[in-house]
């Protein structure tokens, strides 16, 4: 909008509280559109002495009603960009972690299996130390603990995708898609391909080590161990989708534990 329109707009009263709402929200999607692309957070849409003027404006009870609603959200996205970005970051750090144990215990089982061929090898401590046996015994627990973790923290996210998607419908404006961003799915997959391989493929016992275990007991363990993440086992579902659709609107900020109690509703429906 040009400036001598935007003043005009708003000297003469033709901004109303909804209008002055969405334009603060489309100021915001800009902000973070601008970050993303450069790291930048300066350059919104609008200054604060046009959004103090805008707002000077709203006369009726109605406008500021609506306005205030609306910069409720405008709030909410801000927390729920935080809120993303902190979820967004545990999962990567525990993948990283489960990344490392499986790499290490791959890397022991391939070492066992050159062991065979070479008996003789230095490395057979070593091997011992990180095969399956004595990851399952010392990290098994651990291991468990971060898939949970994983798996809970891309649910998280998932639902604040959703929650957003929802308010976008809600105020018609599909730019705020775009504040949060998506879930990484490479690392996803790369750790699962790991889950998936090392069971298949890497377990050969051939009697080189003294703790060994039969291999298909260890194979069933390690199966029952490692479970791939199943990132649209996690998406609400349709049924839940609609009924958070149903109960939205502006009173979830108003309202103590408003948010939480509307998360659940995507939560306790999940696949």
């Amino acid at each position: 909008m040009r400036h001598k329109a935007f003043n005009s707009l708003v000297k003469n009263g033709k901004l109303t509280g909804k209008e002055v709402g969405l334009m603060a929200i489309k100021d915001q999607v800009q902000i973070y559109d601008n970050y993303f692309k450069d790291g930048n957070l300066d350059n919104g849409l609008i200054n604060q002495t046009q959004v103090d003027a805008m707002v000077a404006g709203l006369k009726r009870n109605n406008d500021l009603k609506d306005y205030n609603d609306i910069i409720e959200l405008h709030d909410y996205l801000d927390r729920a960009s935080i809120a993303f970005s902190l979820c967004k970051q545990g999962t990567k750090i525990a993948v990283l972690e489960l990344t490392h144990l499986l790499s290490v215990m791959q890397m022991a089982e391939n070492e066992n299996i050159r062991l065979h061929q070479e008996p003789k090898s230095t490395m057979a401590e070593w091997c011992e130390k990180y095969m399956a046996e004595a990851i399952i015994k010392d990290q098994g627990d651990r291991i468990t603990h971060l898939i949970e973790e994983i798996n809970n923290s891309i649910q998280r996210c998932l639902i604040y995708i959703e929650t957003v998607n929802l308010f976008a419908d809600y105020i018609g404006l599909p730019e705020i898609n775009n504040i949060l961003g998506e879930v990484n799915i490479e690392d996803i997959a790369r750790v699962n391909s790991l889950m998936e391989i090392i069971p298949k493929y890497c377990i050969k016992r051939y009697g080189n080590t003294a703790n060994e275990r039969p291999e298909m007991v260890l194979r069933a363990d390690l199966k029952e161990l490692l479970k791939p993440i199943n990132i649209e086992a996690l998406r609400p579902t349709m049924e839940a989708t609609e009924k958070a659709a149903d109960t939205l609107s502006f009173r979830i900020f108003g309202v103590q534990n408003g948010t939480e109690d509307f998360y659940k509703i995507l939560r306790t429906t999940a696949n």
